[in-house]
């Protein structure tokens, strides 16, 4: 039985691991994390201003979660614009706590993300230990698993990489349906909450691993046996989970945001099979790869060593099944000619879907082909009918001796479970599976990525990974049993460590700084001041474009009609293809009016020409619009409400206007309505 306290000083050690590694990758952020953002300034500036408004709104209390934080201050007048993106509510909550010691926003954000990459290397490697793993393989797969390749890809994406909690969850959730217990439940919901809080795209998707390992737990081999207590301490959990999920998804369907994605979005970001092989772009041999096989948010080669040791694992699973099924069939488990026919035409509708996916590309679209192609949802139809098929059929051939197979060793089921889940993930990245399963599965059309189900299957080639890597050494130690062996073979594994750390190491990320609030341009403190209802500035093109203007509205947090996010409000984006040259002409002036819209700054510097300066400058003179600030750059136009009409004499208190008879007007007729009042009715035109 392992030392508890020796166990918790290699846990310490490994934490410590980590976290090293970590500061040396982010290198320096142990110096600039307080004012700088990394790599650059799209999405991450996003997600800061994300953050600050959760930060903000949480302070308030409960009120704030349930209320104002999904109507973020972009996209004005739309509401509820928080879920057109990932909410970060977990982080916003670690923003609020830190807010009270002092910490930033900013440096809350470098805090998140500094822990993203030690945090997810440990609770990989606390999992793998769990489940049998020696210490030097843990340590594989935890490394394996927080700086894989696709991560430093995503370094923009904080939701992305927050997956310090995914291998904890799954882990407590295989072992609750195991054990059972009130304490597994507490562990499994505690992990689910801060995993769902943390952003809506890993929010959603892992219930896909999570459902595979509750059907295999179910149906699998070593089914579990579901006891009244068992049953009702599993169906609470469940429900608390799903009551969780509920109330923060419920503001996205609540929303209703008109947000469809079509096939071309599962296309052009779907994985591949050269997605496997494509290493990121912050990896050290990425040049190597030829860069028109290099797809958006398609780079999952998970390593060198990692790859090989994953192998290593692959082929020994398969050679224990094989052994298993042969020992107890008695014979040979070849597939016959049939079935063998309808593995090819599953396996030739995966390719024709392959070249449907890259006949989409740029790279592809410039060679102007001219070939037909299979649509995915009928390339799926194939594949299913005739995988389902073929598994009736060897069913109908081994079931007798199938299940008479004898059982594995217990620590296999959850291998066995997670390998299902990771494999699930995997199909679910490729459109052949996605695009389908996009029209049907309510949640699916309004992913822009489904590449990032691939975030669960890398930990499970983690894991598989860690298990290849354990056997080699078994077999290095079968070799020699003396101490000088068991040296060798120690050595031998810091050095291939040694060698991974390397090999996952990214080129040195690029910080830019960020101005503090004193420095912002003294406009927003002039909005600040005044009281605003919402405020539209010039000019604006791309969303890109606006995320200035939204970090710096974190100081007045007025509502804009600017922003950035995944996806843009009809209303917005209408507004933003008719307007402005350079500034709004009357009739989108009156449509400001009407959504209520009462300041227009215009960025002088910004504009691209003298003429429009100069007509920026002078435009109270030719619209009902009033200045109210001006700099050497920056011009503040407030609008003049709409003028209200005079009101009719009968209406002024104290002034009764003397009853006229009105004439009859032609066309128009008396008609009594319900309840025998007089109404106007047309008559008919002669």
């Amino acid at each position: 039985m392992t030392n508890p306290w020796l166990e918790r000083f290699r846990q310490a050690r490994a934490a410590a691991l980590f976290l090293g590694l970590s500061l040396v990758y982010l290198r320096p952020i142990w110096r600039v994390f307080r004012t700088h953002l990394a790599p650059d300034l799209g999405d991450p500036l996003f997600n800061l201003v994300i953050l600050d408004w959760g930060t903000r709104t949480l302070s308030t209390g409960i009120s704030g979660i349930f209320g104002r934080f999904w109507n973020a201050p972009f996209f004005f007048p739309a509401q509820g614009v928080t879920t057109l993106s990932d909410h970060l509510l977990g982080p916003a909550a670690f923003s609020t706590l830190g807010a009270s010691f002092g910490l930033g926003t900013i440096a809350a954000y470098n805090l998140l993300f500094l822990g993203s990459f030690a945090a997810s290397g440990f609770a990989t490697y606390w999992v793998l230990r769990r489940s049998g793993r020696s210490e030097a393989a843990a340590l594989l797969g935890g490394m394996a698993f927080a700086f894989a390749p696709f991560r430093w890809d995503q370094a923009s994406h904080l939701q992305v990489l927050l997956t310090p909690w995914l291998p904890l969850v799954l882990w407590h959730f295989d072992r609750l349906l195991v054990e059972g217990t009130w304490r597994r439940a507490g562990w499994f919901l505690l992990f689910y909450t801060l995993h769902v809080t943390g952003g809506s795209y890993l929010a959603y998707m892992i219930h896909v691993p999570l459902a595979v390992l509750f059907a295999h737990r179910l149906a699998g081999p070593a089914r579990v046996g579901w006891t009244g207590a068992r049953l009702r301490v599993v169906g609470i959990a469940l429900l608390c989970a799903l009551a969780l999920s509920g109330a923060i998804f419920a503001p996205y369907l609540s929303a209703r945001h008109e947000i469809v994605r079509r096939d071309w979005d599962a296309r052009r970001y779907g994985a591949s099979v050269v997605t496997w092989l494509t290493p990121a772009v912050p990896n050290l041999y990425s040049a190597a790869f030829p860069p028109r096989l290099r797809r958006d948010e398609n780079t999952y080669f998970p390593g060198f060593l990692p790859s090989a040791f994953a192998v290593v694992a692959i082929v020994e699973i398969t050679a224990a099944a094989r052994r298993r099924r042969r020992s107890a069939i008695g014979g040979t488990t070849k597939p016959r000619v049939g079935e063998r026919a309808l593995l090819a035409l599953a396996g030739l509708a995966f390719v024709l879907s392959e070249v449907r996916t890259w006949l989409g590309t740029p790279q592809v679209r410039a060679l102007n082909f001219k070939i037909p192609i299979l649509p995915y949802t009928a390339a799926f139809g194939i594949a299913v009918i005739a995988l389902g098929i073929y598994s009736v059929l060897r069913w109908r051939r081994h079931r007798a001796a199938l299940s008479a197979t004898a059982p594995e060793a217990p620590e296999e089921d959850w291998n066995r479970g997670l390998v299902l889940a990771g494999t699930a993930c995997a199909l679910l990245a490729f459109p052949i599976v996605y695009a389908p399963l996009m029209k049907i599965v309510p949640g699916f059309s309004a992913m822009r990525v489904p590449g990032r189900f691939l975030v669960f299957a890398s930990f499970a080639v983690a894991a598989l990974a860690a298990r290849g890597f354990d056997r080699w050494l078994d077999s290095l130690r079968a070799r020699g049993s003396d101490r000088r062996g068991a040296f060798a073979v120690l050595s031998i594994g810091v050095v291939i460590l040694g060698l991974l750390a390397i090999e996952l190491a990214p080129r040195p990320l690029a910080w830019h700084p960020l101005p503090a609030a004193n420095d912002f341009p003294p406009v927003y403190r002039f909005l600040a001041r005044r009281p605003v209802a919402a405020v539209l500035e010039l000019p604006i093109g791309a969303m890109l474009d606006d995320l200035p203007y939204m970090y710096f509205a974190t100081v007045h947090h007025r509502p804009l009609v600017n922003g950035y996010s995944g996806f843009m409000p009809p209303e917005n984006q209408a507004f933003r293809d008719a307007c402005c040259t350079p500034v709004p002409d009357t009739q989108r002036l009156a449509l400001l009016r009407r959504w209520g819209v009462t300041h227009v700054v215009v960025h002088l510097d910004r504009l691209t020409s003298q003429t429009q300066r100069r007509a920026a400058r002078r435009w109270n003179r030719k619209a009902s619009v009033r200045r109210v600030y001006r700099d050497d750059s920056t011009v503040v136009y407030e609008i003049a409400p709409r003028a209200k009409r005079p009101a009719p004499p009968d209406t002024i208190p104290g002034h009764e206007a003397p009853r006229v008879r009105r004439p009859r007007q032609p066309g128009f007729h008396a008609a009594r309505g319900p309840g025998g009042r007089l109404r106007r009715k047309s008559a008919p035109l002669r």
